[in-house]
């Protein structure tokens, strides 16, 4: 799951406040990284817990490129996505959209769909613009 805020829409903007001695880059890498955290701490709330492994494994990275911020929010346990997704024949009758990748075996019962990272995504997408937005004012204001 990605965050991204595109800076090169904003260059201008970036450019007449890097003359002012500001850096507004740093301002918006502090939003994604609001934004990210939040994103992981829904996630782990609605994270089934069994062992607490899954639960555990939910971190975030945020990756840089000369024009991009993303923040990437993923579980790293291999059994992650069956929990999302579900298996078997009650993860195939679960109203829920999968990735063309996620397949099914009927010959089981499995179980049920517990969706726990889309809708940590759902929750804090609207927030990266806002926390971006909060983040350069302290910039800006100063």
């Amino acid at each position: 799951m990605n965050k991204e805020f595109d800076i090169s829409e904003i260059s201008k903007l970036c450019e007449a406040i890097n003359k002012q001695g500001k850096d507004i880059r740093d301002s918006i890498k502090k939003g994604v990284i609001q934004t990210t955290a939040k994103c992981v701490k829904i996630a782990k709330d609605l994270a089934p817990v069994e062992t607490g492994q899954l639960k555990a494994s939910i971190s975030f990275d945020i990756k840089e490129t000369s024009d991009r911020i993303s923040g990437e929010v993923e579980p790293t346990v291999e059994h992650a996505i069956y929990p999302e997704f579900g298996t078997g024949k009650r993860g195939m009758s679960s109203e829920i959209e999968r990735p063309e990748s996620v397949h099914y075996s009927a010959n089981w019962e499995g179980q049920s769909a517990h969706p726990y990272m889309y809708p940590a995504y759902l929750q804090t997408r609207d927030d990266l613009a806002k926390n971006i937005e909060k983040e350069l004012k302290k910039v800006i204001k100063d």
